[in-house]
């Protein structure tokens, strides 16, 4: 008696329909969305810690310093951020160094900010006005933390470029097989990759006292390089 043939060979993807297109389409556009969404909560989120941070602090660990030292600690995050642009090239420094001034003299951002805390504890404390200012010197301290941030900008691109180049190496030595994209790995390490993002960045903008840019930015682009090496070596081309 013969044996039933089967069909061994692997069975081919089907064709793209407009639906399954369209869908696609739909979650690059929502995720384009729900990227600068999630920098404005991150950002936020910083800011209001780092505002809690400092009240708290000067309130119960270093009452005798007050203001002073949230006035010492913006003067050491000015020359950090100064010794972070030498690095660079004149024209991105004075980019950076333009953006940072420019958000430090809004008065509705720093100065309401501080101006609201102190209508706020004038209700309840007798030292309101200290308050307001170390809100107005922590925004501060929070903007000039963000430009060490925009000022690394360069060193991400280039792990950006050696996270590429090693993912097209490990791509082109594998056998690349009849098959769609194979997302599994990519959206594992984007799912426990981008919590420690948030919140190495949100450490670095509120920590009280002189923070080293270097604890914030070497994490983002260890994990970017993981996440553009994973997301180009494990792409599978169409034979």
């Amino acid at each position: 008696m013969s044996r039933p043939q089967t069909n061994d060979r692997p069975a081919r993807p089907q064709a793209k329909t407009a639906e399954s297109s369209a869908s696609e389409q739909k979650g690059l556009f929502v995720n384009i969305i729900e990227f600068p969404c999630l920098v404005v909560k991150t950002l936020s989120f910083s800011l209001l810690i780092s505002i809690v941070v400092a009240l708290v602090g000067v309130t119960w660990f270093w009452p005798d310093e007050g203001v002073n030292h949230e006035l010492r600690t913006l003067e050491q995050e000015l020359s950090e951020l100064a010794y972070e642009l030498r690095n660079f090239g004149s024209g991105f420094s004075a980019w950076v160094d333009s953006v940072i001034s420019k958000m430090m003299q809004w008065p509705w951002f720093a100065e309401t900010i501080g101006k609201g805390v102190t209508w706020l504890f004038g209700w309840f404390s007798d030292k309101a006005i200290m308050y307001g200012q170390v809100t107005y010197y922590a925004t501060l301290i929070f903007i000039v933390r963000l430009g060490v941030i925009i000022s690394s900008i360069p060193i991400l691109i280039i792990w950006i470029v050696v996270g590429v180049v090693c993912g097209l190496t490990e791509r082109d030595l594998r056998r690349h097989n009849a098959a769609l994209e194979s997302s599994t790995v990519f959206n594992l390490a984007v799912t426990h990759v981008k919590f420690p993002f948030l919140i190495c960045i949100a450490i670095y903008l509120s920590f009280p006292t002189r923070a080293y840019a270097i604890l914030a930015t070497l994490p983002v682009c260890i994990g970017t390089f993981l996440l553009v090496y994973l997301a180009i070596g494990h792409y599978k081309k169409r034979l």
